[in-house]
């Protein structure tokens, strides 16, 4: 037996969590989003625990670290696994 994927596009899985933050059912949302069966809503929404995933951003500039430095190793700096 093949089963294809069900694949929801970005707006249509903001209308599905819109919809279900609303109180729609599984069924009612499948037949608002035009899909035959609940099955690929049901498994958004289990997958999920019911709650929305958190909209994804990335950071807009990641701070820069400092360059690390070689400075002098003196015996005060020094590991104290080193050689006596």
């Amino acid at each position: 037996m093949v089963t294809s994927r069900i694949w929801f596009t970005a707006t249509q899985k903001a209308e599905l969590w819109e919809r279900w933050k609303g109180g729609l059912s599984v069924a009612a949302i499948s037949r608002a989003l035009d899909r035959r069966n609940r099955t690929g809503v049901l498994r958004i929404v289990t997958l999920h625990g019911g709650i929305a995933p958190a909209f994804r951003r990335r950071a807009l500039a990641a701070p820069r670290r400092q360059p690390v430095r070689a400075s002098k190793r003196t015996a005060a700096t020094a590991s104290p696994f080193g050689s006596r």
